[in-house]
């Protein structure tokens, strides 16, 4: 049998392992669903996906609808920022990491569901997401460089399930609007000193619509959401309602005055 080393194969043909697909651009047409453009067909739930040779007119575009993957890499062979497009009303979802070991900035330009916890690593060039990321409740570790634009949710189940990212990766989030989205079950059971930390670096430069926010996500008497540090630090807290507040000190200065009364009765 003809050695595979002696034909070159091993050679001249990337090393795709099992489970991964590369773009090596065979149909010529920028098309997702284009089996040619792919070493091992058309990505699917469990492939890890690499973008290995560079893209006609540098883009791909995804025509698959809710197109969902394992994980998502940029080969350091690309030769020029690549876009990653809808060419309809699609979205991606990334069940694990996301990589660029390129030095160019490579854009997503669709929604980007996070399907799991995972890391995000922009590297050096750095990933956009211009159509938005919805994180819903999983931990995302950044690493590299990230900016977003368009739409960032969050979402709470409890104090310990929500949305967030970790890390110590640059994220520039100028003209992203954050929505947090809270489950009624939390909300039916929330307490005092419940703290949510959506990324500890904040979103300068972002929108939050607080008044839609305290609207949508009401708190059971007594107690209030405290979100004056969101933007800035990435924090929101459940605190004491200030009516609450002002209503036991009240009860405490009522108690204080009574008691002095009647000390000064006994004397």
């Amino acid at each position: 049998m003809k050695s595979l080393y002696a034909s070159g194969l091993l050679l001249t043909s990337p090393l795709i392992l099992i489970g991964q697909t590369a773009w090596i651009d065979g149909g010529f047409d920028s098309t997702w669903s284009t089996s040619s453009n792919w070493s091992n067909g058309v990505p699917n739930s469990s492939s890890s996906v690499i973008i290995q040779t560079q893209p006609t007119d540098d883009l791909i575009g995804i025509d698959t609808g809710v197109t969902v993957i394992g994980s998502l890499t940029f080969a350091s062979s690309l030769s020029s920022p690549t876009a990653i497009l809808a060419f309809g009303n699609d979205t991606l979802q990334v069940n694990g990491a996301i990589t660029n070991l390129d030095s160019s900035l490579h854009t997503l330009g669709l929604p980007v569901f996070a399907g799991a916890n995972a890391t995000w690593a922009g590297g050096s060039g750095g990933l956009a997401y211009t159509a938005g990321v919805n994180l819903g409740t999983r931990s995302i570790t950044l690493t590299g460089n990230h900016s977003i634009n368009g739409p960032l949710v969050f979402e709470i189940t409890s104090p310990t399930v929500f949305g967030r990212f970790l890390g110590n990766g640059s994220l520039t989030t100028s003209g992203a609007a954050i929505t947090i989205q809270v489950a009624p079950t939390y909300l039916a059971t929330a307490n005092v000193g419940d703290s949510f930390t959506f990324f500890s670096s904040g979103f300068t430069g972002a929108s939050f619509n607080t008044t839609a926010f305290l609207n949508n996500n009401p708190l059971p008497s007594g107690l209030s959401w405290n979100t004056s540090q969101f933007i800035s630090q990435g924090v929101i807290q459940v605190i004491p309602e200030p009516a609450s507040i002002a209503g036991l000190a009240g009860l405490a200065a009522v108690g204080f005055v009574a008691t002095r009364r009647r000390r000064r009765v006994t004397a």
